[in-house]
């Protein structure tokens, strides 16, 4: 962690002085189109190419940090109580923000609507929310880029919840918000697993870089994808954008793919899916699919399709579905 932190954002050494009563943060997960896939400066967490990537509506992450009369932290992640080594990771994190926080009185609270660790961006939203959340509760003082570094800093897709709309995270660091959603864009998630993955995003992502004969094609091909995309999302050309989409989804399992070990999130169920939404499209329904680290499969595709979508899944035997619209940004909702 970056000692620096706590130059630039400084840290209360007393208990319980320049605390909020309580705070609450909501941030939506976002789901990357052109992928993020592996880290050029782990300490800092900058990516070796760009990504792109839009927030959705229905899975996010609430975070309540409030104090208590007495005692030390207490965090609960969906209501279990964190304790060992999961405590100490998460504590390690937020001393960037204040140094003494494990023997303060407040209790920190951190919940997803959506499965954690699955493979549908969790970590992308509770980041955000608790880096955020963390610097109200603590009334600290800080610009946006510091912000963006911090809730990297947690984990790297985190800093593209903090815009709406689809966000490019620079292989510099930065974000920048590109365009804001169609309303008629939908993304449909289909759900084969809500369990936690074996392998985290993190682990995968390092064995690629460190030992894929492909990586190097990877980052030159990934990077051009996101310099193409870019462009078309501004006319919204939805063949363009999901067509690169596809080849920056293929590009990153194909890295895991040649790993070693190697790393494998789909299920023949997830392939089947892919392979299913080929066919409707060659039959005209706008629809593009994409996976990230676990087997679950988002497509997307326009309002005016989502019928025929949803009831085609159905009758090839996948009933949990979700329709997800295009979300907002991290947000603080209370504040007391």
């Amino acid at each position: 962690m970056d000692e620096g932190w706590r130059t630039r954002l400084g840290h209360v050494p007393i208990r319980g002085v320049n605390m909020k009563e309580k705070v609450q943060v909501r941030s939506p997960i976002n789901i990357a189109l052109c992928k993020y896939w592996g880290k050029k400066d782990e300490d800092n967490v900058l990516a070796y190419t760009d990504s792109i990537s839009l927030t959705l509506d229905s899975f996010y992450t609430d975070v309540v940090i409030e104090k208590k009369k007495d005692g030390k932290l207490e965090f609960y992640l969906n209501d279990v109580l964190l304790t060992g080594d999961e405590r100490e990771k998460m504590i390690k994190y937020m001393r960037a923000i204040e140094q003494d926080i494990e023997h303060m009185p407040i209790r920190i609270s951190s919940k997803n609507t959506g499965p954690t660790a699955a493979g549908l961006a969790s970590s992308s939203s509770a980041f955000s929310a608790l880096s955020l959340a963390l610097l109200t509760f603590f009334e600290k003082i800080y610009s946006f880029d510091e912000l963006v570094e911090l809730s990297r800093l947690g984990s790297g897709s985190a800093c593209r919840s903090l815009l709406d709309g689809f966000v490019r995270w620079k292989k510099d660091g930065q974000i920048e918000k590109l365009v804001s959603a169609p309303k008629d864009l939908r993304v449909i998630v289909v759900l084969f697993s809500k369990k936690q993955k074996k392998i985290s995003s993190r682990e995968a992502m390092k064995i690629g870089v460190e030992t894929s004969p492909y990586y190097d094609e990877y980052v030159k091909k990934n990077q051009v994808i996101s310099n193409e995309m870019a462009p078309a999302l501004k006319t919204f050309d939805f063949d363009k954008i999901g067509l690169l989409m596809e080849q920056s989804t293929a590009l990153m399992h194909k890295v895991m793919e040649t790993s070693s070990p190697k790393v494998s999130y789909p299920t023949k169920d997830s392939y089947r899916v892919m392979n299913l939404v080929n066919v409707y499209r060659g039959k005209g329904v706008t629809a593009y699919s994409t996976m990230d680290a676990g087997p679950n499969v988002k497509i997307f595709t326009k309002e005016k399709d989502v019928d025929f979508l949803m009831e085609a899944l159905k009758r090839e035997g996948y009933s949990s579905l979700e329709v997800l619209k295009p979300g907002g940004k991290a947000r603080v909702i209370a504040n007391e």
